[in-house]
């Protein structure tokens, strides 16, 4: 076991292996058998199967989510093109998320909580914010209350012709993916590398001034820095795949769920996927790319059209009662779903192994949130809140993906609380260093919350 480690350390066998696979076979059938038989890690189950994964030690970094340290891996092999793919896109999936986070953190606090005494320029960084979040008009027409002291403060931070950059995106619709160019001087990344970790340049991007007396110093990123370096990590994924023989547009589906408002992506070739961008993933078939990116759009519908090719739809499915995702019953199929990869995983084994718990934990955590995007598109905001939540808190192990994290901060921050959101960018932002942009906005956020709360309540 070369890569993995003790992550795949092999159980040893003993007279009871068959006692133990007779009482997993009993569990509660989550989806039908054939479908089950598609998911990666019963195939992997297989130590053959299992191979290729287990002789780099970037596949073992991706699986234990050390993103950084896959990439580092993967660039210094000849045969490294499939994995840089696979990290690449989840890079471009995690920054997509973390400019959503500095884009509603700015919404609520120089939106929604504005004070006079906010420095001129907010009106800058609410457009920015607002056309990240799919709020086109809304940026248009703060970008309109752009003032000369504005673009004079930005000259001055050498950043005009990444205003105009800006305003010109806005101007055009705000168009979904970034129709910016991420190898553009402007913003500083330089050509597409792969391997390569681009950084936002240096913090504070911007130094602004309120309106009082004191004029007390604010503290500002780009964050439309991050979001084009999601682009340039999606063309990083895309260039790694036709390198190794993939199909480049499955890093559009690997993104898509974590996509923007508008983006849209196109569907591979062939609906049969490489091994490299499923293995270690919640993604357990390759049906489940086309269901999970027509999902957070149809939401229900999907599942209907998809429940009979696609295993996470299948697990979905049970969980809709009058045209809506029930929670309760989505994480009772998502548990039932953990027990039946495992025994699956015995039976094809032919004993148990010890890495069979945290992969059927992946399985379980897939299934939650896929009921999550589901409910979501479903506008069904507070059942799709309680699966995100949940998919969280048993996001242990190699559960625990930073890209899924970097989403429930921004929901958090749309929704106003901070302090889980700090949590969150708090653990990740030392390997993620480019997510310091976005925490300013956010720690003003927390800052005026508590500012703004009664003495006995607390900000949640």
């Amino acid at each position: 076991m070369l890569g993995m480690g003790v992550l795949f350390t092999v159980g040893c066998g003993d007279a009871s292996d068959a006692e133990n696979a007779s009482e997993k076979s009993k569990v509660q059938q989550a989806v039908a058998p054939e479908l089950a038989a598609k998911i990666w890690q019963v195939r992997m189950a297989d130590a053959e199967v299992r191979a290729p994964f287990e002789q780099q030690q970037g596949w073992a970094k991706l699986f234990s989510r050390e993103l950084d340290l896959a990439l580092q891996a993967f660039a210094g092999r000849e045969d490294g093109a499939p994995g840089l793919a696979r990290t690449h896109a989840e890079f471009a999936g995690f920054y997509r998320q973390a400019a959503l986070l500095g884009a509603n953190s700015t919404l609520e606090v120089y939106g929604a909580d504005r004070q006079a005494e906010d420095p001129i320029e907010v009106d800058f960084l609410l457009a920015t914010s607002s056309a990240i979040a799919g709020e086109c008009d809304a940026a248009e027409k703060a970008l309109d209350s752009v003032t000369p002291e504005t673009i004079a403060t930005l000259q001055k931070h050498g950043a005009q012709d990444r205003f105009s950059a800006i305003s010109d995106w806005i101007s055009k619709g705000c168009l979904m993916p970034v129709d910016l160019d991420p190898t553009a001087s402007v913003w500083g990344f330089g050509d597409v590398e792969l391997g390569g970790t681009p950084e936002v340049g240096d913090l504070p991007h911007y130094l602004f001034s309120e309106q009082t007396e004191e004029a007390r110093e604010v503290k500002a990123g780009d964050l439309m820095s991050i979001l084009v370096l999601a682009q340039w990590h999606h063309q990083a994924a895309m260039k790694a795949a036709s390198k190794g023989g993939l199909q480049p547009e499955v890093a559009g589906q690997i993104v898509a769920v974590w996509g923007l408002e508008g983006e849209r992506f196109a569907a591979p070739s062939s609906p049969e996927v490489d091994d490299a961008w499923l293995f270690g993933g919640f993604i357990l078939a390759s049906e489940d790319l086309a269901f999970l990116g027509e999902a957070r759009n149809e939401g229900v519908a999907s599942v209907e059209k998809w429940k009979d090719q696609s295993p996470l739809a299948a697990a979905v499915a049970p969980s809709i009662q009058d045209g809506s995702v029930v929670p309760e019953l989505m994480l009772d199929q998502a548990a039932f779903l953990g027990q039946q990869v495992e025994s699956a995983m015995v039976e094809v084994a032919g004993r148990e192994e010890a890495f069979h718990q945290g992969f059927s934990d992946l399985a379980r955590t897939a299934a939650i949130r896929a009921g999550m995007v589901v409910a979501d598109a479903n506008g069904q905001f507070r059942d799709a809140g309680i699966l995100r939540v949940n998919a969280k808190d048993l996001s242990n192990g190699p559960a625990s993906d930073p890209v899924f994290f970097m989403s429930v901060a921004a929901w958090d921050a749309g929704n106003r609380n901070p302090l889980r959101a700090q949590d969150l960018v708090h653990g990740l932002v030392d390997r993620f260093p480019a997510l310091a942009a976005a925490r300013y906005s956010l720690d003003a956020m927390q800052v005026r919350l508590s500012r703004n709360a009664a003495p006995a309540t607390p900000v949640h």
